[in-house]
């Protein structure tokens, strides 16, 4: 993401955005920038994130961002490190389709079975995802541990979570080729003060970057929005 500030009327403006490999040339942007504004006073200085989607085949090496001609930075572009998998290896096969972008395959979690977990554990959730087409926005995964009783320090059911980029930032949304499976892990500590009984296991995926940091649908095989996270499971 670039932050660009400016001061006066820009509203219906964008800022031409391109990406320059100091071997191969000139690198196509994905999408267009945002327009730089949604307000129309002269007098403050504005502040927006562009985003610049990284696609999975660019090569590697020196990069520059340039705005016409004035180079705003420079970018280290590494090779995709997506961690791909293959479908027989999920243990809990799903096929949950969010928002038309991507398909959740399944997970594996430990413990499995009947086992428990104490206040203060860890809960490993390994996600398998498809993308369904290219995506130009990097979303943010959440797994949350959701519990029978009210948690009046969170204001909600909420004793546990874990937020990231894919891959522990390794593999952005951005960077998934179509139809590869993409292998997701995030560990989950269980708060120190949960009280015993059943937790649900949320999953879901939003925008961390622009408010209202909206989540992304799940949808229904007729592609109907159903809901916006998917339970996968449940701990003791």
């Amino acid at each position: 993401y670039a932050a660009v500030y400016w001061r006066g009327p820009a509203c219906s403006a964008v800022l031409p955005l391109t990406v320059v490999h100091t071997q191969g040339g000139l690198l196509e942007i994905a999408s267009a920038p945002s327009p730089l504004c949604d307000r129309a006073s002269s007098s403050d200085v504005h502040r927006t994130l562009l985003a610049v989607p990284v696609a999975a085949d660019w090569p590697a090496g020196d990069c520059e961002l340039r705005s016409g001609e004035t180079v705003l930075g420079r970018l280290d572009v590494l090779p995709a490190t997506a961690s791909e998998s293959a479908a027989t290896d999920i243990a809990h096969p799903l096929a949950a389709n969010v928002d038309g972008k991507m398909t959740l395959r399944g997970y594996d979690i430990e413990p499995s079975g009947p086992s428990a977990v104490r206040a203060g554990d860890k809960v490993k959730v390994t996600l398998y995802w498809e993308a369904q087409q290219s995506i130009d926005r990097s979303y943010t995964v959440f797994v949350h541990l959701l519990g029978e009783t009210y948690n009046a320090r969170s204001s909600n059911f909420l004793w546990g979570q874990h937020d990231g980029i894919p891959g522990a930032g390794a593999a952005p949304t951005t960077s998934w080729r179509v139809g590869a499976i993409i292998t997701d892990e995030h560990v989950v500590t269980v708060d120190a003060q949960a009280p015993a009984g059943q937790y649900r296991v949320e999953v879901g995926v939003y925008d961390a970057v622009s408010p209202p940091y909206p989540r992304l649908a799940v949808r229904d095989a007729q592609g109907a929005p159903v809901d916006d996270h998917v339970i996968i499971d449940t701990v003791r």
